[in-house]
């Protein structure tokens, strides 16, 4: 089975690194027991799943190209769109695989996997949360703070895109590899703070020092409005200056 697992990952790695992306295995059992049942994955515990991230080359690699083909119908954001289109080309390079992305929600508004827990129990990203803070913290009990991931050499500048499970192949020796916490007490508040109080600013991104950002045109995109983006787009495909 350790033979089959470094196939997979030798053969998923290839596929996904060209095009901006990484992926990352993790058991399904590690993902449950850090999540309520309501969210578990009805596999058996020891299930290859491989958490799926995208680096900021990946606009460039992907994104800009998707749009060119892309006809806007259906009122589906453009970037799901195209994480579906490429995602469903790389789980059609295996077999008995399920993918499920970042964006899909059950009939109830669930979504179908938490990929920040996905993420961190697999070692690609770390998820902060205010329980990682070893002291007091600034914030009043009763006051909910969202938890944010960060990736060791990007920072905040990534996204969870998914995960793709191996429903038939078991890993019962996959040892696990989180990451360690690799930031202090003060930047983790910082970094809490700055992502619940002025998310939009994208300061969060940077509590550590990223080996690359997002470039100039990508971060427009993700700050607009979803009606500005349409505009955008347009302009995007068009060779039209932005």
């Amino acid at each position: 089975m350790t033979e089959l697992l470094g196939d997979i990952s030798t053969k998923l790695h290839g596929l996904t690194l060209p095009i901006g992306l990484e992926a990352y295995p993790f058991k399904i059992g590690w993902y449950n027991d850090e999540v309520h049942k309501s969210f578990h994955l009805e596999y058996d515990y020891d299930t290859l799943a491989f958490s799926l991230v995208s680096l900021p080359k990946m606009f460039d690699i992907l994104f800009c190209p998707f749009l060119e083909q892309w006809d806007g119908k259906g009122g589906n954001d453009a970037l799901d769109e195209c994480m579906r289109f490429y995602l469903n080309k790389l789980k059609s390079n295996f077999t008995d695989v399920e993918l499920i992305h970042d964006f899909e929600f059950h009939h109830s508004k669930r979504p179908k996997v938490l990929v920040q827990t996905a993420g961190h129990v697999s070692g690609g990203v770390f998820y902060f949360q205010r329980k990682d803070i070893k002291h007091s913290d600034p914030w009043p009990e009763n006051r909910k703070i969202c938890g944010v991931c960060l990736h060791p050499k990007y920072g905040g500048w990534f996204g969870l895109r998914g995960i793709l499970i191996f429903k038939n192949v078991k890993v019962p020796n996959l040892m696990k590899k989180e990451l360690e916490c690799f930031l202090s007490n003060e930047q983790i508040i910082s970094l809490l703070d700055k992502f619940n109080n002025s998310w939009r600013d994208g300061t969060f991104r940077d509590v550590i020092e990223p080996l690359e950002r997002y470039s100039t045109l990508q971060q427009k995109y993700f700050n607009v409005t979803p009606d500005e983006r349409l505009e955008l787009i347009e302009k995007m495909k068009y060779g039209t200056p932005v």
